[in-house]
């Protein structure tokens, strides 16, 4: 059995394809992307926006991941820290990066504030999924049933988190409140929640 290499034309258009199915979960697409004037995707993964956009020529999109260096793509640190001028971005797209990643409620607030830092006056970060990791763990470590007496696996932490999503969405929702956001969860084509968060 051979092993099949798509052609030139083929691997441009599952790029453009694997890009808009990311973007689809902020509610979004490539062709939207390429009217901005710098878009920064934060916590970029595979650089896979980056590279859809380049294929229609946009080259408007940055990636930045705290593990580039490993990828070989887009600049590499850290979300608190962020290597942008004041002002400068119209658009982040944040997709499992580190303001739904964030480990504690000071590291979320320290990567929203920076974002915000770099955004232009009429700029947004648009978030997925629409839950803070932080809170996800305060939950399920909450609700563990009183019989779990050792380190509790993966499977069982899903199950209750699942139980107690709602609690931890809403959560999630009252501290982007704290902050000052209004009206942010929207709704992606497939009917899940995204943030859409001017700047602040």
């Amino acid at each position: 059995m051979s092993n099949y290499f798509p052609s030139e034309s083929e691997a441009k258009q599952q790029a453009i394809d694997r890009a808009n199915r990311l973007l689809a979960n902020v509610g979004t697409n490539l062709q939207e992307l390429g009217n901005k004037r710098r878009v920064l995707d934060l916590g970029a993964g595979q650089g896979e926006l980056q590279e859809g956009a380049l294929v229609l020529g946009f080259n408007n999109v940055i990636s930045f991941d705290l593990r580039a260096r490993q990828t070989g793509m887009g600049a590499m640190g850290n979300a608190r820290e962020l290597p942008l001028s004041d002002n400068s971005i119209d658009l982040i797209i944040c997709r499992a990066g580190p303001i739904p990643m964030a480990s504690s409620e000071q590291n979320a607030k320290l990567a929203i504030a920076e974002s915000n830092r770099a955004l232009t006056a009429d700029g947004e970060i648009r978030v997925y999924p629409a839950f803070f990791r932080f809170i996800y763990d305060q939950v399920w470590k909450k609700n563990l049933p009183d019989d779990t007496h050792q380190e509790p696996k993966n499977d069982l932490i899903a199950k209750v988190a699942k139980e107690h999503q709602q609690e931890i969405n809403q959560h999630s929702a009252a501290f982007l409140e704290s902050l000052g956001y209004k009206d942010f969860i929207k709704k992606n084509q497939a009917g899940e929640d995204y943030w859409q968060l001017p700047k602040l």
